[in-house]
């Protein structure tokens, strides 16, 4: 019997691609993703998510295609369930349109945190510890979901203040920015950034395809060669896991490991928890100068190679949370 966990030949892999598209409104999303899906997987059953009102069936007489329509309340389980609807319905590309509103859409995550935060007595920072575990869970059904998923996400111009040469504070732009938690996009293959004459150009590329180019993802050509690339892999074949049969004797005890004296056994905090705390600085302000102190006062070491917060350790976690709730500029 093949063990699960036995070392294998690193080999590229057809695997179900999970791609985004990122756009102001009106710049063609929805238009982009059904040509993309369509022209990529000819005859394939496409289902569109649809939350935008309905807005997909406008393409209804040029696409072939199922929808699940999704309104308010935006909540992950909600969005769970229609994904879910869409997998037990045999569908082989979904294209969900849009996961904005899962973010920052009526009885979305970000929606929901900004009314507990108005409460009295409540912190700010601390409140994320109900949201993002939700907001991981809706990334990973996102990530292994066993279909072709294309999302789109509306974006819009973000600013940063930046000082001038009079050493006066001004808001510059820094560019479009996805609705959506940051570094959403780390999820994704591909994710396409589409302007409003409807063409795109990849800002996040893990096929190596389109690297520099300006491309309209409603051409069929766009479509093969990233069709071409995918086909291009092997097919997986999943290890089946190693039946358990009923144990006749006592089970065997796993001899205890003791830490070698003297050896100093450290966990560090996860990257949602590193994400959190850098989130936190950046809403409230924080003086980076004044963080670095604290954190010498509390033994923080950096460790070569890793960014600084996933060098917190968990033991120091709460006194971080407790700094940061309690910081006044």
């Amino acid at each position: 019997m093949a063990n699960e966990f036995a070392p294998r030949k690193a080999e590229k892999s057809k695997v179900k691609l999970k791609i985004a598209i990122q756009g102001p409104s009106g710049s063609g999303k929805t238009w982009a993703a059904l040509a993309l899906a369509s022209n990529m997987w000819p005859g394939a059953k496409i289902c569109v998510i649809d939350t935008e009102n309905e807005s997909s069936l406008l393409y209804a007489d040029r696409w072939e295609f199922t929808f699940i329509p999704l309104h308010p309340p935006f909540g992950t389980d909600r969005y769970i369930a229609a994904i879910d609807a869409a997998i037990d319905d045999g569908i082989e590309v979904l294209i969900i349109d849009s996961i904005t509103a899962q973010w920052d859409g009526e009885g979305g995550i970000l929606r929901r945190k900004e009314e507990l935060d108005k409460r009295p007595g409540s912190n700010s920072y601390a409140n994320w510890a109900s949201f993002s575990p939700e907001h991981e869970r809706f990334k990973q059904k996102l990530v292994q979901s066993p279909i072709h998923i294309i999302a789109t996400m509306r974006s819009k111009q973000e600013y940063a203040l930046q000082s001038d040469d009079k050493g006066k504070m001004k808001p510059v732009k820094l560019g479009l920015a996805p609705i959506q938690r940051d570094g959403m996009d780390f999820e994704f293959s591909q994710v396409w950034d589409i302007q409003m004459d409807h063409k795109a150009v990849t800002s996040k590329n893990r096929t190596a395809l389109f690297d520099g180019e300006v491309v309209d993802l409603a051409d069929p050509k766009v479509a093969k060669k990233l069709r071409s690339w995918l086909d291009s892999g092997k097919q997986e074949v999943p290890v089946a896991p190693k039946p358990q049969h009923a144990q006749t004797s006592e089970p065997k005890k796993e001899p205890k490991t003791e830490p070698i004296k003297g050896e100093v056994v450290r966990e560090y905090v996860s990257s949602e928890e590193a994400r959190e705390i850098q989130m936190a600085i950046k809403a409230n302000g924080v003086d980076t100068a004044k963080f670095s102190e604290f954190l010498k006062r509390i033994g923080y070491q950096k460790r070569e190679g890793v960014n600084g917060y996933l060098c917190i350790e968990k033991n120091q976690l709460n006194s971080v949370r407790q700094w940061l709730s309690e910081y006044k500029s």
